[in-house]
């Protein structure tokens, strides 16, 4: 419930009051001082005017509506709003031409007729942006103590940091309660972790938030149609970014949601989150734009789910610096990875996702991504790698034996990572051939049953390698089968070592069960049976 005094109106102040406009109940524009002390959401305007002429001396409603049509200036609808403590900016059906940068402020909801119809197209660098104010990030966090108690260092807080201001750490903003000191503050809110301390970085700032866009299209921007630096609580509905050169880009933004939104043919990355977290993104595509279709840079706890990055001039998504971020992703037609992790990634999660079709791997961990885990994805048709884990600064990828690969150009999993574990799964069959069977390709299978040779063969290495890949060969023929040791007929890093540094022999049926080492870049044999 916003409280509005009133005062002698100004021409470019006269507003509509209405309600929410699904509770189809409206005040028609108020421009002299019809009275009353509040308004029950029950009453309406006739109610209100059949007593007669009072003296009016508040007003309180549900929310102001400020509509504005093709033509009218946005800018200062904008800060017409802002200056009554914020609102609804109502645009009604048309294209609006946007001819400067427009700024917003909190508290405001920019809603649309409908987004393909209603559209802000900004000509050149005209956008639409809003940043905080008063920032102060001297010094750094000695720690926190009490979930609530701010210790800082170099800090003067007492001079530069105000209860206005909101206090940025680890990706999330908290609101203040007190400053006590240069360098002590209480937060307002609980500290939910995430630092590291002594010497965490902070930021602190009088910042935007509670901002809303629903059913709008931004288009044509030479620059970044929409840019959110320090931002809270921020939501996304039912928009469309095209043709910009980016759709949009948060800073230092957290507890944000984005639903149903498309980001398309846009001339660099269709969207980007920097330096923020605690988000929800649900049916979020991006698709064929003229780079990335999502840089992720230093996000934390956020899941992007039943969301896109297709048919896009670099990766569907590309993320650096990640912690603990969730995807539930189609990938597909990109021509570069579907999914890079560039480096410096903790705890990422890709779960029910297709990555299909691109022209390089299909999901690449490039540099020091760690304990990353990839399960139930459909990872076929890349022109690369179904998975690619480049670099042993990568540590503990775990790949569940639920992913579904195929048609992958260079294979598999290219597995260089540190202490991977691939825990594969299915049955198949291999036929052999007699005499010796190099590099055999037996795809994901755990259990391989033989069949095909008339006479002895042997097994002389086995490709699709992954640190800690199980395999059980079973010969379901009459013919003996050898397994080589470090036989030189196979690559180097799909040889077998058998431990007896002999080749070792079945006779007849038999079984052979081996586990790939990252370590000794070997299949080792466990046992032979038969």
């Amino acid at each position: 419930m916003v409280q509005i005094p009133l005062e002698p109106p100004k021409e470019s102040d006269i507003y509509s009051y209405r309600f929410d406009k699904n509770l189809n109940r409206t005040f028609e524009p108020i421009s002299s001082g019809t009275v009353y002390n509040a308004i029950d959401e029950a009453l309406n305007t006739e109610q209100l005017l059949a007593g007669g002429n009072l003296t009016l001396s508040k007003l309180d409603l549900a929310g102001l509506v400020k509509t504005v049509s093709v033509g009218d200036d946005i800018q200062e609808a904008i800060n017409a709003l802002n200056r009554t403590g914020g609102g609804t900016l109502q645009f009604k059906i048309g294209t609006y031409i946007i001819n400067r940068t427009l700024r917003g402020y909190s508290l405001i909801k920019f809603l649309g007729a409908k987004q393909g119809t209603t559209i802000l197209s900004f000509e050149g660098l005209a956008n639409l942006f809003f940043e905080s104010t008063q920032v102060y990030t001297a010094g750094t966090i000695s720690n926190i103590t009490g979930g609530v108690n701010v210790t800082g260092s170099g800090t003067l807080w007492l001079t530069n940091v105000t209860t206005d201001h909101q206090f940025f750490i680890a990706n999330r903003w908290y609101a203040i309660d007190s400053i006590t000191s240069d360098t002590a503050l209480v937060l307002k809110e609980g500290y939910v972790g995430g630092a590291t301390f002594p010497g965490a970085s902070y930021r602190a700032a009088k910042i935007v938030k509670d901002i809303d866009f629903e059913e709008l299209s931004f288009k044509n921007s030479t620059g970044t149609a929409l840019a959110i630096t320090d931002g809270r609580n921020v939501t996304i509905y039912q928009c469309t970014f095209q043709d910009n050169n980016k759709g949009f880009v948060f800073t230092n933004v957290s507890e944000f949601v984005i639903d149903n939104t498309l980001c398309t043919s846009n001339n660099n990355n269709g969207y980007e989150l920097n330096t923020s977290g605690f988000g929800d993104i649900e049916g979020l595509a991006s698709t064929s734009n003229s780079n990335h279709g999502a840089v992720l840079n230093n996000v934390s706890t956020l899941p992007i789910m039943f969301s896109a990055g297709n048919a896009n001039t670099g990766d569907g998504f590309n993320v650096t610096n990640a912690t603990d971020l969730f995807l539930t992703v189609e990938t597909s037609s990109n021509s570069s990875q579907g999914i890079e992790l560039v480096s410096g990634n903790t705890r990422v999660t890709f779960d029910k996702c297709l990555c299909s079709s691109n022209t390089s791997d299909g999901i690449k961990l490039t540099a020091s991504s760690d304990d990353c885990r990839i399960s139930n994805c459909v990872i076929i048709s890349n022109g690369g790698f179904g998975i690619n884990i480049v670099d042993s600064t990568s540590d503990r990828t775990l790949i569940s034996p639920n992913n579904t690969f195929s048609g992958n150009t260079s294979g598999t999993i290219n597995e260089q990572g540190t202490n991977t574990f691939y825990n594969n799964g299915g049955a198949g069959a291999f036929s052999a051939v007699n005499s010796a069977n190099n590099n055999i390709d037996i795809g994901e299978q755990k259990f391989t049953r033989i069949t095909g040779p008339t006479a002895a063969f042997s097994i002389t290495g086995i490709a699709g390698t992954a640190n800690a890949k199980e395999v059980t060969l079973f010969n379901s023929t009459t013919q003996n089968m050898t397994i080589a040791n470090e036989s030189i007929s196979s690559t180097f890093t799909q040889r077998i070592i058998t431990g007896t540094g002999l080749d070792v022999s079945s006779t007849g049926v038999g079984i052979a069960r081996l586990v790939y080492s990252a370590g000794e870049k070997s299949w080792i044999l466990l046992g032979l049976q038969g």
